[in-house]
């Protein structure tokens, strides 16, 4: 078990008593203050906090935003790998003889980088 050492957590100001968190969870969802191991130190407590976070899923504001960074993120990482192997597809259609097993490769590489940008460009464009 773990406990929120922060003396002016939400969580503290309304049950009067140090919130507690199975041993996977790191830090307070209600104040964001990381944990520590004994009942003690959580009831000692400490007065100032450097980090206050709170959750995401406590403020809904705050995941849409995530959520929003994700998704730009991811659409322009598709654009960058799309057009990165689109590229590569056409240097090899360009020294491969048609029919080889380079040439074929390459027009798989040229379909995959068609797909990826062709996503990135629609989750772009869905986030407008």
């Amino acid at each position: 078990m773990k406990y929120c050492p922060y003396l002016s957590c939400p969580h503290r100001k309304r049950v009067q008593s140090p919130a507690e968190f199975v041993g996977r969870v790191t830090v307070c969802s209600d104040c964001g203050t990381p944990l520590v191991d004994t009942e003690g130190e959580a009831v000692e407590g400490i007065h100032d906090l450097v980090s206050a976070k709170a959750g995401p899923y406590r403020d809904p504001s705050a995941h849409t935003l995530a959520v929003r960074d994700d998704d730009e993120e991811r659409a322009r990482t598709d654009k960058l790998v799309g057009a990165s192997f689109i590229f590569g597809a056409l240097l090899l259609l360009f020294g491969a003889a048609p029919g080889s097993i380079a040439w074929m490769g390459a027009w798989c590489a040229a379909i995959y980088g068609i797909v990826r940008l062709v996503r990135g460009f629609s989750a772009a464009r869905r986030k407008n």
